[in-house]
């Protein structure tokens, strides 16, 4: 892969990167171009960390291991999931879990109400992720 210096990304403008996008990482810029033009250290970004951090951004990597970087090449961003949930299921955003109690199509789209909370649109919902649930006897 070729380094372009426009897909970099530090704690400066970590914001802009979503979580979900394919990058390269390192800890410094020689070690980073080093690792694109090699097309090693590919992970995805499972959070970005606050201001006050130096490593701003938590990757996964298929071994599941999870490191942290300051510096990060955008390979590829997040693929768009399609959310469809529907009565029943169960949605599991960081420590936050609940079940879907509702479905409403509006002329803004699908929405969905989940127990103790409140209506959501389908992009809202997109950080969300179903929880699969064990069968019970």
């Amino acid at each position: 892969m070729e380094f372009d210096k426009t897909k970099v990304f530090t704690a400066l403008n970590a914001d802009e990167v979503q979580v979900g996008s394919k990058v390269i990482v390192a800890n410094d810029l020689q070690k980073l171009k080093d690792n694109v033009n090699n097309n090693n250290n590919l992970g995805t970004i499972s959070k970005i960390k606050n201001e006050g951090e130096g490593d701003r951004f938590s990757v996964r990597f298929l071994e599941g291991h999870e490191f942290s970087y300051n510096l990060c090449f955008l390979v590829s961003p997040p693929e768009k999931k399609k959310v469809e949930y529907k009565i029943g299921d169960v949605l599991k955003k960081d420590t936050e879990i609940a079940m879907v109690t509702g479905r409403h199509i509006s002329t803004n789209g699908i929405l969905i109400f989940l127990v103790g909370s409140s209506w959501y649109n389908t992009k809202e919902l997109e950080s969300w992720e179903k929880v699969e649930q064990e069968a019970t006897e």
